[in-house]
């Protein structure tokens, strides 16, 4: 349902915010957009929804004299141009190029989380998506959330139990890329100078390697389940990269980590805090894939059968569905 030419707001990988962006060009089911901010680059339907930048919805925006993101709220709209009121005070109008989205971000009178200590260029071991810790450097705080550029390239903005101080001492576990290849042998760090290490691998071969082609297994710094009554088989809702919840199965469970199968196919290794219940009931709001296809629309549950449900959509649409083609908002 998407054309050339319609305004969205898309996802960039591995970041977990959404920019407002035009969609220039479609190739089968790929989408190139061009964001506000000058970014380019294909996007599948799974990282689009609907432009919805009206009063009263929250964001983070950039202060006419800063280039961090605070977050704000929509005050007042004139055309594509919007005055926003930030949560630290002050009031600026801005274009939607100087704006991004987070799903699930909380009203400015939530509780807030205790500001994080670290500053600009602060070393850290941060969690990846794949739950292994990997070297980087602080690039922005922003609230509750840590901006990290990993060494590896990557960079994602993540809570602030999954940043550590960038400790690494004689004796540590690691895996380690052999002669800087591809892929990582178990070892540990026999002796360590700032950013140079030599590894010992378990096979018995030997390095002086940079830790930036380390990663470490630390599965104490993952948040603790604590009781749990979801098992392996069980439905749920998983948190996915995009920042919205899924529907799904989990596959298996090894203590702090479970292996979550999407409907969509897609699969991922979670921590508890994103998994819950698969529980939807009538009154709901939700995006949903409208007749199968790739893109989802809001609207909400009139009816419910078991997995079947009726989706009343913003836009008028109505119809029977599944939960499977259903996305929320945290």
């Amino acid at each position: 349902m998407w054309n050339t030419g319609n305004r969205v707001l898309a996802n960039r990988p591995p970041d977990d915010f959404w920019y407002p962006a035009t969609i220039r060009h479609i190739k089968d089911d790929r989408y190139f957009v061009i964001y506000d901010d000058g970014e380019d680059g294909f996007v599948s339907a799974k990282q689009m929804m609907p432009l919805n930048l009206e009063v009263g919805a929250r964001l983070f925006a950039q202060r006419a004299s800063a280039t961090e993101y605070q977050p704000a709220e929509i005050i007042d709209k004139q055309g594509d141009d919007l005055h926003v009121a930030f949560d630290a005070g002050g009031m600026q109008w801005t274009p939607p190029a100087k704006v991004r989205v987070q799903p699930g971000m909380p009203h400015k009178s939530s509780p807030q989380v205790q500001e994080l200590s670290w500053t600009i260029g602060d070393r850290v071991l941060a969690c990846w998506f794949d739950l292994f810790w990997y070297t980087g450097a602080i690039l922005s705080v922003e609230g509750s959330q840590v901006k990290v550029v990993f060494d590896h390239g990557g960079f994602a903005h993540l809570p602030g139990h999954h940043v550590h101080a960038l400790e690494l001492m004689p004796g540590l576990a690691v895996q380690g890329r052999w002669r800087a290849g591809p892929e990582f042998y178990p070892g540990k760090i026999d002796r360590i100078d700032g950013e140079i290490a030599h590894v010992v691998y378990d096979d018995g071969d030997e390095e002086t390697t940079l830790i930036r082609l380390l990663r470490v297994e630390r599965d104490d710094w993952l948040p603790d389940p604590g009781e749990q009554e979801l098992g392996t088989g069980d439905r749920v809702f998983g948190l996915f990269f995009d920042g919205f919840w899924y529907p799904g199965i989990i596959l298996s469970i090894d203590h702090k980590r479970l292996h979550v199968l999407f409907d969509d196919n897609d699969q991922a290794k979670l921590t508890w805090e994103k998994v819950k219940p698969l529980e939807l009931s009538v009154g709901d709001r939700i995006f949903c894939r409208w007749k199968g296809g790739e893109f989802y629309f809001a609207g909400e549950i009139k009816r419910k059968k078991g997995e079947r449900i009726f989706v009343n959509y913003d836009d008028g649409r109505e119809e029977w569905t599944s939960v499977r083609l259903v996305r929320v908002e945290g």
